[in-house]
């Protein structure tokens, strides 16, 4: 598959999953030490939190660089091999969640696609929302105070009660 790499698992959710796909047998994961031997990593280059081994692997015998899944009848366990076998394998692409099409893609002005997932950012003079997605001018909150002070204005009794309304609109305005 085309800008893929060989899949990552992350937990036992995933790590059964992925044997289940290949019918319980021996099947390619993305974790090698071809790099350094002794420090496995994904193909993706992201960390190894969690890991499956059968006892007493890796043994790195033989120039065993790879790794694959043992399949159910060892209980989901992994083994590390030699990259040359010949086994099935999962591949993962990173998805576009930036692309207007996708059903995640919520930012209304810049969208900046991320190794499994995206930012939301804003263009100058606006500033991003508390839900992370949404851009608003950035001083479109004082003009609607300033606004609600004049036409609140008209009705109010006396400076004193104008300055405390408007004082009170402004210190939870800002705080």
């Amino acid at each position: 598959m085309k800008n893929s790499v060989l899949v990552d698992v992350g937990s036992n959710e995933e790590n059964v999953y992925i044997q289940h796909r290949h019918n319980g047998q021996k099947s390619w994961l993305g974790l090698n030490d071809i790099s350094t031997e002794g420090n496995f990593t994904w193909a993706d280059a992201g960390l190894v939190n969690w890991t499956a081994w059968e006892k007493n692997q890796p043994t790195s015998f033989g120039d065993e660089d790879c790794t694959h899944t043992l399949g159910f009848k060892h209980n989901y366990k992994w083994n590390d091999a030699k990259c040359s076998d010949c086994h099935p394998y999962t591949c993962k692409k990173d998805m576009n969640e930036c692309d207007p099409a996708s059903p995640l893609h919520r930012c209304n002005q810049i969208c900046e696609n991320t190794l499994g997932g995206y930012t939301c950012s804003c263009r100058k003079g606006y500033k991003l929302t508390t839900d992370g997605y949404e851009c608003r001018k950035g001083k479109s909150d004082f003009i609607v105070i300033i606004n609600l002070i004049f036409e609140c204005g008209s009705h109010l009794k006396g400076r004193q009660e104008t300055v405390f309304i408007r004082d009170w609109i402004l210190a939870r305005a800002w705080s």
